[in-house]
């Protein structure tokens, strides 16, 4: 019963290796045929059949990584289409085979996530010619939720180079700021000038109640606009201002309790893909001091808190920074040449004779009788010459060995990476403390090691700094107590040196030479020049070893420039950072003057006559429009100036138009 039993279960054995090694075959043909799913599905169905199979299961997960190789290059490729169901169906296909991809899930919603936002991509593309400010600005908005996302990346780089000669960081208030206009004004009240500007652009101004009523101001632009105006009068009056909406503009003193009770702080995250965060803290905190920065190492990211102003620049001082660093790939070549010359000619002799005294005068083995000596001649010593044979020695050998590494190692720009081929071995080390002796072991690394640290310029030229070290046992010894300990030899280089992309650079001469010659023969006779060959052998005998070594660099990646509008920008003021300039755009013979208090000003909030005549204020704007005279500013307690429509086309009166009251009599 046990034989045939056992013979079953042979068999069964023999037809389940069959059955595997046949399966795996079947697999690898699909595979040389491109058709993945089927080979992995070969695969599983033999698993299914013998589940403790540890090869089969092996070749079953490869076949499924290289499945999933597969299923993403196909999802990439319909993403470059744009068909983003055939990259979910590739996707998905991953998941029949590793439902635990968390990849394949991430890159599916990741997809669900485009398809959501390509809609405003499409509008965005519609408006990069008619209107490319609000282009970009939805560009940002599908930005925000997938910074990597390459067609939005793509379109935003086209409309910053399109927007690179305009004042495209404009704050988003009402278009009518941007309308030209041209404002003469003479020590004119600059409440009333900002009553002016408000009715030309339809928007409301609200002031401040600390705001100075007596400050008179003077401004003479040609064809510029009233929002750059209005800046250019707040910088010079030392106000501030703050939106409130696209139609409302809060002015205020500049001072630190008003920033602190009217400036708008916001907090942003940038994740960074490429840069060191604490580097881009650094960084940011020397040209902006925002108000707080917060580094999160676990995220590689940037929090920072501040003003959006300031945030705007920030953004776009981290859109040129954080760049892929450049990669090269080292391939280093060491060769160790090694040269064995050995010549050996002459004659070897027999180099010891052996003399015994006969069983006669040493009968016992173990010592002479000194009265046995008497009895000693030439029948009692034998002599012993061992093998009496004499050898001619006619030997030359010589040998060429190379002994070949050829080591790749991939590393980013300005990393060091370090390349270790060899052994270690222990050094033993010998303590003796108060009469007691210790020993420890320690381990030294024997063999080649090299250390390279490359710097890529942008002109794609490679700076190598290079430290080399090639250690090998010459011989070993042993201690009182029995450990054996080595002798090192070694070698070591250490330059820098310059190469270009794929041009191989040689380190060569580190050579080492040892000359070995010995003989025996005769005494005497074999040190007789010529005759010493013959009398005796000579052995010469040269080693030497050289180590060469052959690097050759291959830039994988250069450095990406990024364009001129990314890498320059506008950054404030010293007081204010921002992206928006303090400029008149178009404008010609800009002159601005501010007084905060005429002389003679006095408390009761009416404005005093001026020392000289006042030429009357003139608002040249579009043909269409026309502002009327604003009425005299109050002087006590904030006040807001509505929007009101422009009223019909009539010349205002001369004299009246900012002009300010009458002095008291």
């Amino acid at each position: 019963m046990g034989m045939p039993r056992a013979a079953s279960l042979l068999m069964a054995f023999v037809l389940a290796g069959c059955g595997t090694a046949g399966a795996i075959r079947e697999s690898e043909g699909y595979a040389n045929e491109g058709q993945y799913a089927e080979s992995v599905e070969v695969l599983r169905e033999q698993l299914r059949r013998n589940p403790d199979d540890i090869g089969l299961r092996n070749a079953y997960y490869r076949r499924v990584e290289t499945l999933v190789r597969d299923a993403v290059r196909e999802a990439d490729a319909a993403l470059e289409r744009g068909d983003d169901d055939a990259a979910i169906a590739a996707l998905r296909k991953v998941l029949a085979y590793d439902p635990a991809n968390l990849g394949a899930q991430q890159e599916i919603h990741r997809i669900q996530v485009i398809r959501r936002l390509r809609p405003q991509l499409d509008e965005a593309r519609e408006l990069q010619r008619s209107d490319p400010q609000a282009a970009l600005r939805r560009v940002q908005q599908v930005l925000d939720q997938l910074p990597n996302l390459r067609e939005a990346q793509a379109l935003r780089e086209s409309l910053m180079q399109r927007l690179a000669s305009v004042d495209a960081l404009s704050p988003k208030l009402s278009a009518a700021l941007r309308k030209p206009v041209t404002l003469n004004f003479r020590e004119q009240s600059l409440t009333a000038i900002f009553e002016l500007i408000a009715r030309i652009a339809g928007i409301s101004i609200v002031l401040d109640k600390d705001i100075n009523p007596n400050a008179r101001a003077s401004i003479s632009a040609t064809t510029t606009t009233a929002e750059d105006a209005i800046n250019l009068l707040l910088a010079t009056a030392n106000l501030q201002k703050q939106y409130l909406n696209a139609d409302t503009i809060l002015i205020y003193p500049s001072r630190p309790d008003k920033e602190r009770d009217y400036r708008s702080l916001a907090v942003r995250t940038f994740f960074l893909s490429h840069s060191d965060p604490r580097q881009a803290v650094a960084q940011i905190k020397q040209l902006f001091r925002p108000k707080e920065i917060l580094v999160d190492d676990r995220l590689n990211g940037v929090v920072v808190r501040d003003s959006v102003e300031t945030l705007q620049a920030i953004e776009r001082l981290i859109q040129a920074l954080d760049l892929p660093q450049s990669e090269v790939t080292l391939d280093v070549q060491v060769l160790e040449v090694a040269r064995n010359d050995l010549l050996n000619l002459g004659i070897n002799y027999p180099g010891k004779i052996t003399g015994t005294l006969s069983e006669a005068v040493n009968p016992g083995g173990a010592g002479v009788a000194v009265s046995a000596l008497r009895n000693i001649n030439a029948d009692n010593i034998l002599l012993d010459a061992g093998s009496p044979q004499v050898t001619l020695n006619l030997l030359q050998r010589s040998g060429n060995t190379q002994t070949l590494a050829n080591p790749k190692i991939r590393v980013r720009n300005r990393e060091k990476a370090t390349i270790s081929i060899g052994e270690r071995v222990p050094v033993v080390t010998t303590t003796n403390a108060n009469g007691v002796v210790t020993e420890s072991v320690q381990y030294q690394d024997v063999g080649l090691k090299l250390d390279v640290e490359p710097n890529i310029s942008l002109s794609n030229e490679i700076s190598i700094r290079l430290a080399m070290d090639v250690s090998n046992i010459i011989s070993e010894t042993v201690t009182r107590t029995g450990l054996i300990t080595y002798v090192l030899g070694t070698r070591s280089a250490k330059t820098t040196l310059t190469a270009r992309n794929n041009e191989t650079q040689v380190l060569a001469g580190l050579i080492r030479r040892a000359d070995i010659k010995t003989g025996e023969g005769l005494p005497g006779l074999s040190r007789i020049p010529v005759l010493d060959r013959i009398f005796g052998t000579r052995q010469d005998k040269q080693e030497q070893t050289e180590i060469v070594l052959l690097i050759t660099p291959h830039i994988e990646r250069s450095l990406d420039l990024p364009a001129f509008q990314v890498s320059t920008f506008a950054s404030g003021t010293e007081a204010r950072p921002g992206i928006q300039p303090l400029a008149l755009v178009g404008s010609e013979g800009v002159r601005v003057s501010v007084t905060p208090d005429p002389a003679g000003a006095g408390t009761s909030g009416a404005l005093p006559p001026p020392a000289m005549p006042l030429a009357a204020p003139q608002v040249v704007q579009a043909p269409v429009e026309h502002v009327a005279p604003p009425a005299a500013p109050a002087a006590a307690a904030a006040s807001a100036v509505p929007a009101a429509p422009p009223p019909s086309m009539t010349a205002p009166p001369p004299g009246r138009l900012g002009e300010p009251p009458a002095a008291p009599r």
